[in-house]
């Protein structure tokens, strides 16, 4: 069914064409006209006419016919509730409040879920699965859309196959093959409301590797975020605990720096530090240096230099050694009070300093106070990698 786990495939809900009648004008108060349209397994459809010049009348004339709306827009909307309904799209609700409550990842305005109000699991499912929520995106009759759902998917011939049978919008339970991606009926039952395929889910258990099976929230964050499978693969040799984890925090910093966050785990930095410092300059290497200067363990170290990144500075871990050396230093970063304040008395001066050279300085030295001294003394362009050998000169005479 799936070429690839990010390759969905196109389906329609029977295994034929299905033509139905349309009532077509040009304009709601144009004259009406009834005829059959086809619309083929593929989403392509035939109307009888040309759409192509009636699409240019339109644009001349600001009149549109029935019939480019319904290919231009009630088509779209057929097919995107299909792709939810049969599961062969990304996932489009979010989990609120750690998964107690959900909700619909793209709001549609004038939809129920514009303000993206907390639903229970299977109502927003239903809600996303709903054709009346994407006749609202595509901007496409809600009325004619809802005619249109009702005769794709109850075919005429009741006793014909289709694949409606098996992933129809109006099963509710999950079909059997999700029984091989997990034994428990509640997580099954959870999958599928989501909008998990479990063909697929088949699929990402294959290319992860895991050798325990896989937490359902796994399955979810990677339909939803797209998540690279050699990515998460990589966490697969510390279990399944640890996949969940990675699919649950991954971002856009994973995707710029695919290593980072597994050379963190290995470098034996807790995974609750490691988020922080994705988004600095330094490296496991470098923290262990500091966390051996200062004889403590690397996740107190993770910590120091996350508050660091807090305030929008990535000292050098040289000047952080040489800093922790001095017996005046502050043992924690400074604010953003205080380096708001260290700018204010230093006047104009003040805001053209760099918050990372700002900021060692006022450590250095020991308080605002004596950080603003030494630089009206020394000069604002003075270095903090001088101000340090300064004071560990004067330490040293001491």
């Amino acid at each position: 069914m799936f070429a690839s786990v990010f390759d969905y495939p196109v389906t329609f809900p029977t295994d034929e064409p299905v033509t139905f009648e349309v009532t077509c004008r040009t304009g709601p108060q144009g004259p009406k006209t009834h005829h059959p349209v086809t619309l083929n397994p593929d989403w392509s459809i035939d109307t009888g006419h040309d759409l192509g010049l009636e699409r240019i009348a339109g644009a001349l004339s600001g009149a549109t016919t029935s019939c480019v709306t319904l290919a231009d827009k009630t088509v779209p909307a057929l097919r995107d509730t299909w792709a939810q309904a049969a599961r062969l799209a990304p996932v489009a609700i979010t989990p609120l409040d750690r998964g107690k409550a959900w909700a619909v990842t793209e709001p549609v305005p004038g939809c129920p879920c514009e303000k993206r109000r907390p639903w229970e699991l299977p109502v927003a499912g239903a809600h996303i699965r709903d054709v009346t929520h994407w006749a609202r995106r595509h901007g496409a009759p809600p009325n004619d859309a809802r005619r249109l759902w009702a005769i794709l998917t109850n075919p005429p011939d009741p006793t014909a196959p289709t694949y409606h049978d098996v992933f129809g919008p109006g099963l509710q339970e999950s079909p059997p093959l999700m029984d091989h991606v997990t034994v428990n009926p509640r997580e099954a039952d959870a999958l599928w409301t989501m909008g998990i395929n479990p063909a697929w889910a088949l699929m990402v258990q294959d290319a992860v590797g895991c050798p325990e099976p896989l937490h359902i929230a796994a399955y979810y964050y990677v339909s939803a975020r797209q998540i690279d499978l050699d990515w998460l693969a990589a966490f697969a040799p510390y279990g399944a605990e640890m996949v969940d984890w990675a699919a649950r925090a991954y971002s856009p910093l994973d995707a710029e720096r695919p290593g980072a966050r597994l050379a963190w785990l290995k470098a034996g930095f807790g995974q609750w530090v490691i988020e922080p410092l994705l988004r600095g300059p330094y490296q496991p290497d470098d923290a262990l240096r500091l966390a051996r200067r200062q004889e403590t363990t690397p996740n107190l170290v993770a910590g120091y230099l996350a508050r660091w990144l807090e305030i929008k500075a990535a000292p050098p871990i040289r000047d952080l050694c040489a800093v922790w050396s001095l017996p005046c230093a502050l043992r924690t970063p400074p604010t953003a009070t205080m380096l708001a304040a260290a700018r204010r008395r230093l006047g104009p001066d003040g805001d053209r300093l760099d918050t990372t050279q700002l900021a060692l300085i006022v450590v250095a030295c020991g308080s605002v106070t004596a950080g603003v001294a030494r630089l009206r003394r020394d000069g604002v362009d003075t270095p903090a990698s001088v101000v340090i050998d300064e004071l560990r000169a004067e330490a040293a005479e001491a």
